[in-house]
């Protein structure tokens, strides 16, 4: 439970920056609206895998790629349904289910 704060922050901190590019893109940059929400969708999962170098070791690869694409699915949540408590809960079961796979693997690990 002590991970839900952290969480809805990490959610925060896609949200924004989304809702900033997606104002600029929309209205001085004069794109579309598909346009401007795949930029502001793609440029906010730059930033959230960026966020994360400290973590994982200053690996740009594995932000980008691995942390930048799992943004991109989790803030579908967002698009669809413009409720950050819905990305929240989907980040939620995202992590949790990753954690439990990997404490299940290293328990099966240890007892095989």
């Amino acid at each position: 439970m002590r991970s839900l704060p952290q969480l809805f922050g990490e959610e925060v901190l896609t949200v924004l920056p989304f809702l900033a590019v997606l104002h600029l893109a929309h209205g001085p940059l004069n794109l579309s609206r598909t346009q401007s929400v795949l930029l502001a969708w793609l440029l906010s999962s730059i930033l959230f895998g960026l966020v994360h170098l400290p973590s994982y070791n200053w690996n740009l690869l594995q932000c980008l790629v691995v942390i930048g694409s799992a943004r991109l699915v989790l803030s579908l949540a967002y698009i669809r349904t413009k409720n950050i408590w819905v990305s929240t809960g989907a980040h939620v079961i995202n992590d949790w289910a990753i954690f439990t796979m990997v404490l299940l693997g290293a328990s099966a690990s240890a007892n095989g």
